[in-house]
């Protein structure tokens, strides 16, 4: 395979490539030890992003009023 990037590793992580791409990814992680340590940080840092409670904290009134300012201003551009 070519160059794998830090965004194929996610991809390949998170399971969104074809199997073709995962197989071959797999195998250059197996035969490079760069590529197995780059994935490593990238299961880790997976795995503390799990943990993070992902329910938000706003009030729905706070997020409406922060999704209507982005709205607001990206028509401006």
């Amino acid at each position: 395979m070519q160059h794998v990037t830090t965004e194929m590793l996610i991809q390949f992580h998170y399971n969104e490539l074809c199997p073709k791409q995962n197989n071959l990814i797999e195998a250059e992680i197996i035969n490079s030890w760069t590529l197995r340590e780059k994935y490593s940080v990238i299961k880790a840092s997976a795995a503390r992003l799990n943990k993070y409670k992902t329910e938000s904290n706003l009030r729905p009134q706070a997020i409406t009023n922060l999704l209507n300012y982005a709205q607001a201003h990206a028509k401006a551009v």
